[in-house]
This record gives C-alpha cells, structure tokens and sequence, in this order.
C-alpha cells in the first residue's frame, strides 16, 4: 500500500458489511422480542373481531410485509459494500449513470466475475439504485393494493398506521439516498440516509408484527404466515447470511482494494 494512503484508516468492505448487518440482524431481533412482550398477549382477541374477508387481506398484507423487508434488508447490504468501496464518489448523476441506464464496460473488469459485485465502483452503485428502486416499487405496490381494499379500515390501527409509516418512509428513504448521490457524499447526508433505512426496517418490522393476529385466525393460515422468529429474522437473517457468505468467499487479497483511486465524474 502506498504510504500516502496509510494515513486513512480503511476496512475491508466485506468487514463493514458483516458489522452493519450483524448489527441490524441484532436490533431487529430485539424490537421484535419487544414487539411480543408489549402487544403479543393480545393478538387473539384481534383475531376474534375481525371479518373472513378483513383476515384474509391480513395475510396477504404480512406477507407483502415479509417481502418488502427481505427487500430492503438486501438494500442494506448493498449499501455497505456501496460505503466500504467509496461508490458513492462516482457516477454523481441521477437517474443515469455517466450518461448511461448501465456503465457495462466499467461493471466486470475483475476476476473472478462475482467479485466485481461487491468490489467493482460500477457494479456495486448500479446494484443499490436498482435495489432501492425495487424496494421503493414492492412497497408503493404493497400500498396502494392495501388502500384500495374495501377491506382495508376495518384492519388494526396499528396495522393501517405502520404501512403509511413504511410507505412515506420509503418515499423519504430514496430521497435522502439521490441528494446523498448528487451532493457527492456529505457526512451529514451519508450518516442520514443510513438512519433512514434503519427506520424503514422499523416500521416493516412493526407492519408484519402488528399483523401477527393471522396466526390465530380461524381460517387456513396461508404461506405466509410463519412463528415469531422466522418472521423477524427474515428480513434479518438475509444482512448476515449474505454478507458472512461473501465474507468467506472474499480472496484474502482483498483488502488492498484501498489502492484503487476512485474519480469522481466531472459534475
């Protein structure tokens, strides 16, 4: 390593992401387990009030739930590799990149061709706009298929109160996310848009939760509705399964990525 670049403290990108992740699997886990003390003993009697036709629909809401969280559990660990290879400093433009939907020449140079997901600027920037535009689409589908239900208000308020919360909070997520982008990276900008997915991962976690009531319905549980656990760690355990498995495919090489010296493009 150059000694100039010495002087900056650096960790592998593979690191910051098993850290951030083991971090979110752990408070995840935790407000759920606070979620079951302070709202669990109620749930069947939830159950007991609500219609076939309001049950149903609370099914198919958790499971939405479940998938927009697995979706942006898969963002928040894009995000880290995005952090931990400076991707945020290149390609300040939105919606394109450089002029392009998809830099492909900038996207594969390394070998193995998977490391180019989680060490190559190009291909690591393009695979979080395209996860947090996914997110952003699942959860506004997610939305507006729930309102337009006639069906909808006779759901929990606390049910109907964390999908506005998740869906507004999508909304504001991507925001923070483009201005971070066109801004090139400001601390107070980064620092905000890495709280804001911690938020919306709340609020999905309060949504799935909140909806918890269908496990005690009298009708056939669905698919989606799992135990406790695997409905908390779902999204969860996806930041620490990924992240540990690239960890241990990572070559031991990688840690001079630091070397690299990323330009930003010409604003």
């Amino acid at each position: 390593v150059d000694p100039e670049q010495r002087k900056e403290i650096r960790v592998s990108p593979y690191r910051l992401a098993t850290h951030l992740s083991m971090a979110f699997t752990t408070y995840v886990l935790l407000m759920w387990t606070a979620l079951d003390v302070l709202r669990g003993p109620g749930m069947k009697d939830v159950a007991k009030t609500l219609s076939a036709d309001a049950l149903k629909l609370s099914q198919k809401l958790r499971g939405w739930g479940k998938l927009g969280g697995l979706l942006a559990a898969t963002t928040v660990l894009s995000g880290a590799f995005v952090a931990g290879n400076d991707a945020g400093r290149a390609y300040n433009t939105w919606p394109l990149m450089d002029g392009q939907v998809m830099p492909v020449k900038d996207m594969f140079p390394l070998e193995p061709a998977w490391r180019n997901f989680f060490e190559t600027t190009a291909t690591v920037q393009f695979d979080h706009r395209t996860l947090a535009l996914g997110t952003l689409g699942a959860v506004s589908a997610m939305y507006a298929a729930a309102v337009r239900s006639p069906h909808f208000k006779a759901l929990p308020a606390a049910s109907r109160r964390a999908l506005h919360h998740v869906a507004g909070m999508a909304v504001v997520q991507v925001g923070l996310g483009i201005s971070t982008l066109l801004m090139y990276v400001p601390v107070h900008l980064a620092a905000t848009h890495q709280a804001g997915s911690l938020v919306l991962m709340t609020f999905l976690v309060q949504l799935v939760h909140s909806l918890g009531y269908v496990k005690h319905a009298p009708v056939a549980p669905s698919a989606v509705a799992g135990g406790p656990i695997k409905a908390a760690a779902g999204a969860a355990l996806v930041l620490g399964s990924a992240s540990m498995a690239a960890s241990s495919l990572a070559p031991r090489a990688v840690v001079p990525y630091v070397s690299r010296v990323i330009t930003p493009m010409a604003r």
